[in-house]
């Protein structure tokens, strides 16, 4: 039985790991190395590069280890710093307080993630799409309405995949696979 509710959450988990790395691709507008070295194109690869580094780390039997724990919380404290790096380019009076802030609480939630609860960083990555992405939508000029929009999409998914995952990230045998073999062995062994 056991066995099942891991693989239910490894498929519900990864449907919604997925389905931002899709909306990734089809939101960002032009993929030309031009832009690359903006912070919503850094930002929207380094979720590409998230998303397939927690592919390898499950893939290797690694769920719930203190690699993951850690990309997570560097993934929620690197988020407001896209935000705040994209206003230093294009300030927009009456913005940086809430920016300075943003990374302020947001860093926060990463480090009480990293060293405490994994909910903090599955309410944390959620929170920032919800309350931080939504907040910017069609308000600040110096980020681009397609951003805010993949940025939720991202944070609202990854946020789900760290919650389907989190009974993982509470076993003392962390740093190991949960239940005992690779995502890949599982599965194959439910076929």
């Amino acid at each position: 039985m056991e066995q099942r509710n891991w693989l239910l959450r490894d498929l519900v988990g990864f449907a919604f790991l997925y389905a931002q790395l899709l909306s990734t691709f089809w939101l960002v507008p032009d993929w030309s190395p031009a832009h690359l070295l903006q912070p919503v194109y850094l930002a929207a690869v380094g979720g590409i590069v998230t998303t397939f580094a927690i592919t390898g780390i499950r893939v290797s039997g690694r769920r719930g280890s203190v690699i993951e724990r850690l990309l997570l919380a560097v993934f929620l404290a690197g988020m407001p710093l896209i935000y705040l790096s994209s206003w230093l380019l294009a300030p927009q009076s009456g913005w940086l307080a809430g920016e300075l802030l943003g990374v302020a609480w947001f860093v926060g939630l990463a480090i009480a993630g990293w060293r405490g609860s994994i909910w903090w960083l599955a309410i944390g990555i959620a929170a920032h799409g919800v309350g931080w992405d939504l907040w910017h939508y069609r308000h600040a000029t110096f980020i681009p309405n397609w951003y805010a929009v993949g940025c939720l999409l991202t944070d609202l998914s990854l946020g789900l995949y760290v919650a389907t995952q989190a009974p993982a990230f509470a076993r003392p045998s962390a740093p190991h696979a949960v239940p005992g073999r690779p995502v890949a062995a599982r599965i194959a062994g439910a076929v």
